[in-house]
């Protein structure tokens, strides 16, 4: 957990230092124009990738099958949203990259081998019960 936050005080830093840095570089109005631009195309790709995982997901259940990677991609959508929330360009850039589809499945693997990793040895028991 502290680590965590000694990354989010850091991230913090370099965010303003970038925005002084971009802002001295290029003017403040582009430096907002820029950050405006991110949001609304982040809202953008939020809709559509979220509304189109959904259907995806709705499809998949519809067939019987489990929409895995559907849900993967969903939170990825939820995660690149949240970074766009956050005021800065890495976040904004972050965000995006986790948005767009060509680029969130550069992601993926990295993920799915974590969460192996993880779960590694260990054992599930999965028990239904019927009642009629």
């Amino acid at each position: 957990m502290r680590k965590f936050f000694s990354f989010l005080i850091m991230l913090g830093v370099m965010e303003l230092l970038l925005l002084i840095l971009l802002g001295k570089w290029i003017g403040i109005g582009w430096t907002l124009f820029l950050l405006v631009l991110s949001g609304l195309i982040g809202i953008y790709l939020t809709k559509r990738e979220g509304l189109f995982t959904i259907e995806k997901a709705r499809r998949q259940l519809s067939y019987g099958q489990i929409p895995g990677e559907e849900i993967m991609d969903g939170l990825f959508i939820l995660l690149g949203a949240f970074l766009l929330l956050l005021p800065g360009l890495i976040t904004d850039l972050l965000g995006l990259y986790l948005l767009w589809p060509v680029t969130r499945r550069t992601v993926k693997p990295f993920f799915i081998r974590g969460i192996k990793r993880r779960l590694s040895g260990r054992t599930f028991v999965y028990t239904r019960r019927y009642w009629h």
